[in-house]
């Protein structure tokens, strides 16, 4: 209080993802007559004092003081420099002696448990490195990840051996803003690369390489760009396993990558979606990484971080100073049963061939997208889409239940665009440029003409109690509906609608002006 003050910061770093109990505290220290603070986290305890003491007056009662835990409010001023919000879980508060539930205040961007979902994303700022379990390539294998950055030339991924069989590594790098790969299995270095050279574009590609016994294939946003097969003798590409050797977005100082990579500059962007045979590998578990925000989306310009401070680092929660609107996009999940009714006057427009699509973008893990139940009779059938545990789900439901997942996960604030089609008795689930999800269906489907997006309505909805009590209404934003090519616009020309469709930034969404409007197509 007043002119006095006392830091405190501990010497280990507990950054690691396990859990770690954190005490501070304050007394006075009646032989010395000063006021103290300790500060205990694990098993380090450290104290000291402010340099000018305080008086008794100045000394703030914390029994009444207002708490912030994990990060600001949006439009809160007045306060001190803070570093960025805090990612990750928390439990057993206790505040004055007494247990706290943050679920009893206000809250936003907060779930109720600790997710055991892998973190697929990681940011990179040119002076840093992440290290990971690696993984061998057999007979049928592949790997691949989504990247953004505006560098023309850096190192996206190496798998190698140091110190021990050098001559098997696969290698991802970017030449002059083209993706080039090299992979060598013992028996000599073969090399891929993607046809295009405008990669280092700031939007997001996706990069897959699969082996088929001696085939190599790379694809870049799911366009298949070259082909090479391996040399005689050559089967497998050996890793190091648990024990390391996968890095993504650089080397450790002194690392040798001599004859493995074409770049070794450390890379500026951000990392998300690693899969190795078809499973997503996260971030959450590292072997050892430095200047990586794990959790984070990275810059979106080439110039690496500087020591600036940790509240105005660009991982995705940063100052805006400015509101967009987007005259798309409206949001959802203020109020319970917040949704739009669209009505197709042609009933049969989704139930045959179709195409239909939209953008999405939420911080929550569930929500309902859209829902389209069964025609009268048909009460029990519906088509549905669904964020569950972060990832997009298709349930067609008929005489029997198709369900269709993305792996991917989706819930990072960012937009990411859903195309669902259907053809004949193919349905295609295609979310941005991830590899697309496809399963078989009936011909026909005996879905109704009114579309629920965002959400249902309280009462009148022709579907499964059981079900309806189970789903969450969506929140975030959503735009651009278009089916079968035509975007529908906004509804109505009302000006008061106008506020619904405020959206805000990326890195402070909040969810406001939910609505609701009818419009018969």
């Amino acid at each position: 209080g007043g002119d006095s003050s006392l830091e405190m910061s501990t010497t280990e770093k507990y950054n690691n993802g396990k859990w770690t109990r954190i005490e501070a505290s304050r007394y006075f220290d009646r032989k010395k007559k000063l006021e103290k603070g300790v500060l205990k986290v694990g098993n380090e305890v450290r104290d000291g004092a402010p340099t000018i003491p305080p008086n008794q007056d100045s000394i703030p009662d914390m029994s009444v003081a207002r708490y912030y835990v994990g990060g600001i409010p949006p439009g809160e001023k007045n306060l001190p420099p803070v570093p960025g919000p805090f990612l990750g879980c928390m439990s057993e508060i206790q505040i004055d002696q007494g247990a706290y539930s943050l679920l009893k205040g206000k809250y936003w961007g907060m779930q109720a448990s600790c997710s055991s979902k892998p973190i697929a994303v990681a940011g990179f700022y040119g002076n840093g490195f992440i290290e990971l379990p690696s993984h061998s390539l057999k007979k049928k294998d592949n790997f691949g990840f989504v990247f953004s950055t505006s560098q023309r030339d850096a190192l996206l991924m190496l798998s190698t051996f140091e110190g021990l069989d050098r001559l098997s590594y696969y290698s991802v790098s970017l030449r002059r803003g083209q993706i080039d790969v090299r992979l060598n299995a013992g028996r000599g270095e073969v090399r891929l690369a993607s046809v295009s050279s405008e990669y280092g574009d700031s939007r997001y590609h996706s990069i897959n390489v699969a082996k088929i016994g001696k085939r190599l294939e790379l694809r870049v946003d799911d366009v298949l760009d070259a082909v090479t097969n391996l040399p005689e003798g050559s089967t497998t590409f050996k890793a190091n396993g648990e024990s390391g050797g996968l890095f993504f977005g650089g080397l450790p100082t002194g690392f040798n990558t001599t004859g493995r990579t074409f770049s070794n500059v450390p890379f500026v962007g951000t990392i998300k979606d690693v899969i190795f045979n078809d499973r997503i590998h996260g971030f959450d578990e590292p072997l050892r990484f430095e200047e990586v925000t794990i959790g984070r989306l990275g810059p979106t310009t080439s110039q690496p971080r500087t020591n600036e401070p940790s509240n105005s680092i660009a991982t995705g929660c940063r100052k805006i100073t400015s509101y967009t609107v987007d005259p798309r996009a409206v949001s959802f999940g203020d109020v319970p049963f917040s949704h739009v009714q669209v009505n197709f006057r042609k009933r049969a427009v989704l139930q045959k061939n179709f195409t239909l699509e939209l953008d999405f973008r939420t911080f929550y893990q569930n929500g309902l997208i859209f829902m389209i139940p069964g025609v009268r009779g048909k009460q029990p059938h519906y088509l549905m889409a669904a964020l569950r545990n972060g990832r997009v789900q298709i349930v067609l439901k008929g005489r029997r239940k198709i369900e269709t997942t993305a792996q991917a996960v989706f819930n990072d604030g960012m937009w990411h665009k859903l195309v669902l089609e259907k053809e004949d008795r193919k349905m295609t689930l295609r979310i941005d440029s991830i590899d697309p999800e496809k399963t078989k269906t009936p011909k026909k489907m005996n879905v109704g003409n009114v579309m629920y997006i965002g959400g249902l309505p309280e009462t009148g909805v022709l579907l499964p109690q059981n079900l309806i009590h189970k789903l969450e209404g969506f929140k975030g934003c959503i735009r651009a509906l278009r089916v079968n090519d035509r975007e529908e616009p906004r509804c109505g020309t009302d000006e008061s609608l106008s506020q619904s469709w405020t959206v805000f930034p990326a890195g402070r969404e909040r969810i406001l002006f939910p609505w609701r409007c009818i419009r018969h197509l």
